[in-house]
């Protein structure tokens, strides 16, 4: 009545089926994950520029001031180079705080129509708690893992095989 092959064909096409809508499944919660973190992030943009419609005219108009400005550029000549800033550790760690607050605290407020909230924060805690997930939970686990379940080592696999002979 059921001959293996078609049995076989029937469980491949169901394990190909399977394998597809797992497959699709997957990638379903990597877009919808995607778009969480757009629609979480999303800052309104800002109004639209005013529209210059005489720019032609503009452009005329400047054109004596730009050659004038070229010429006392080139009697003037090469700007002197900049002087490096040194980098001051203790000025950058004290400056920290005050860095902390103006950015979190009073720049782009109104996330999700509180005004408090900041939108910096919620794109700093989106970034932050699966990453810090992804770091500290291993740490974490592995270290109770230890405590309750001590790896093995030589002496313990010697003393069982020594307890395994005097049993015998």
């Amino acid at each position: 009545l059921f001959s293996s092959k078609r049995l076989d064909s029937d469980l491949g096409q169901a394990a190909r089926h399977a394998m597809k809508s797992t497959l699709a499944s997957r990638i379903l919660v990597c877009c919808l994950a995607v778009a969480f973190v757009r629609q979480a992030t999303f800052v309104p943009p800002a109004p639209a520029a005013p529209k210059l419609r005489a720019l032609g005219a503009m452009a005329v108009l400047m054109m004596p001031s730009v050659s004038e400005a070229a010429d006392a550029a080139k009697k003037a000549g090469p700007p002197p180079p900049p002087k490096a800033a040194e980098f001051d550790p203790i000025a950058f760690v004290t400056g920290l705080p005050g860095w902390a607050e103006k950015t979190f605290l009073q720049e782009k407020l109104g996330y999700a129509g509180i005004p408090w909230l900041s939108y910096n924060i919620m794109i700093a805690l989106i970034w932050l708690i699966p990453l810090g997930g992804f770091i500290v939970l291993p740490v974490i686990g592995g270290t109770i893992m230890n405590i309750v379940w001590p790896p093995k080592n030589m002496a313990d696999a010697a003393a069982a095989q020594q307890a395994a002979k005097e049993k015998a």
